[in-house]
């Protein structure tokens, strides 16, 4: 067990239960002393309850060709899934995996409530402790319907705002929080008047997100989008200089924590590839007050400031209590430089697990291709495809197969790139590590249909951006009287 939690696998998803939701068990526990089984049975049920809701938001996710994971907290269940380009659900996707949580608890609560009748059980929707077929018909039915109100981040506020995103010239993000405050606050009010003052609390924790939510629809934040896009781009093409100044100016731009996090972790990357000590220095100095905290930067600043064996025993230390991508990427990329590639190989696939374990794989496998690891990259690559075969991941694998003299691996993994999504037909032209393909009859045709593909999914592009353009100058009604 790697970090704090439970993990497991359950139906092949990967579960973890983190601290918090066992601290909630222990104080339902400690609520009823006089008879403690019943703490036990009220968290069994929200167990069960939020587990089948999180699987039914995984299950449809996955269907989608998603690797979702499924994490329990003390404030419920969360099913998350890596985001990287070309791995985002479309809006109707979103609505669907949304929806599918409150069905799968609604089907649930169906079987329970047939059960019932067909034994003869009273049907009762409670609380009580004593009656754990009333508490699951409760977080079923009562907490599923709740669950569908448009109020952002619930299921229906999620919902409502994936569903305003289908119009694209509409402010989504803006609308959807507007309507949460709108409606949240005015029944937060009422039952705070009622006296149901956990009602009135759960609803003031949950419109508190749309207040920064109405902050973030603004310019500057659509600005800072498009920076994180640059700066994807430029990940992909490992342009470190070009990377640098663009993380630099969004943790320069960046207020919310998630944004600097973000900016943190990639510029670590970055600085990674440079590889320039006084480089990373100079980095971390100018941007030392807006920095987050992050293992990966502090043993680039070790290894900077010449304490490699201190740096190198920190990211040992650090992986094994709280693993991250980033972290793993540069501690690995270091060993590579040192000419332990199969140390480093063997430290990255213990990773394998992780669901982000695709995602380094291509960063180290970038490492291994710049000092001859060309079988590592295959290894590498034939794990990671197992999660997720990315185009980038397979285009690695293709020059490392050409590399080791396999002209039919290397080509079979192009065509494999290509189907997941490969288009850059004209870097591939000239990349010294396919220099076996060249002349390949094979290659030649496979450049043709790349550009073809591209050239065609360009123009259906442009087509689709004119007729949007077309539909938005048309009149929204019949036209007014002079």
């Amino acid at each position: 067990m790697r970090g704090l939690g439970l993990k497991f696998r359950l139906f092949g998803f990967p579960v973890t239960l983190d601290p918090g939701f066992f601290l909630l068990v222990v104080l339902l526990y400690l609520a009823n002393l006089q008879n403690p089984i019943y703490g036990l049975i009220i968290a069994g049920c929200i167990l069960v309850s939020v587990m089948i809701h999180e699987f039914g938001h995984a299950v449809v996710a996955r269907t989608f060709g998603l690797r979702p994971a499924i994490r329990m907290t003390f404030i419920g269940g969360l099913t998350i899934w890596s985001r990287e380009e070309g791995n985002e659900p479309s809006n109707l996707q979103y609505i669907l995996i949304t929806l599918a949580g409150p069905f799968a608890g609604f089907a649930f609560g169906g079987l329970v409530l047939v059960y019932c009748l067909i034994a003869g059980i009273p049907i009762s929707i409670t609380l009580s402790p004593s009656d754990a077929i009333g508490i699951l018909l409760l977080f079923n039915f009562v907490w599923g319907l709740a669950n569908l109100l448009p109020l952002y981040p619930l299921d229906g506020g999620q919902v409502l705002y994936y569903t305003l995103r289908l119009a694209k010239k509409l402010p989504a993000e803006r609308i959807s929080a507007l309507i949460s405050i709108g409606l949240g606050v005015p029944a937060a009010i009422w039952a705070y008047q009622a006296d149901r003052l956990w009602i009135a609390l759960l609803l003031v924790w949950v419109i508190s997100p749309n207040f920064q939510r109405l902050r973030s629809a603004s310019p500057k934040r659509e600005e800072m989008r498009q920076i994180v896009h640059k700066i994807q781009i430029l990940m992909r093409g490992q342009d470190a200089p070009q990377g640098l100044q663009n993380a630099s100016q969004l943790l320069k731009m960046a207020d919310q924590e998630q944004y600097r996090a973000w900016a943190t972790e990639v510029a670590a990357l970055f600085l990674d590839m440079r590889n320039d000590g006084p480089g990373t220095l100079a980095f971390i100095a100018e941007h030392r007050r807006q920095l987050s905290t992050s293992d990966a930067m502090r043993f680039l600043k070790l290894k900077a400031e010449g304490d490699l064996p201190e740096a190198m025993a920190f990211a040992a230390r650090a992986l094994n209590a709280r693993a991250t991508l980033t972290l793993l990427a540069v501690y690995a990329s270091e060993m590579i430089r040192q000419g332990r590639l199969r140390e480093a190989y063997e430290e990255t696939i213990s990773f394998e697990e992780s669901s982000w374990f695709d995602q380094a794989a291509v960063y180290i496998q970038h490492q291994f291709l710049k000092h001859a690891g060309y079988r590592e990259v295959v290894e590498l690559g034939e794990l990671a495809r197992k999660q997720k075969a990315t185009p980038e991941l397979l285009y690695n694998m293709a020059c490392a197969n050409a590399r080791l003299g396999s002209a039919v691996e290397a080509l079979r993994c192009l065509e494999d790139a290509m189907r997941q999504g490969f288009r850059d037909h004209a870097a591939m032209s000239t990349d010294e590590d396919l220099r076996l393909l060249w002349d390949h009859h094979a290659f030649i045709d496979l450049l043709a249909r790349m550009k073809e593909k591209s050239d065609r999914e360009a123009a259906q592009e442009a087509s689709k951006q004119a007729v949007g353009e077309e539909n938005n100058a048309l009149p929204s009604g019949p036209p007014g009287k002079d």
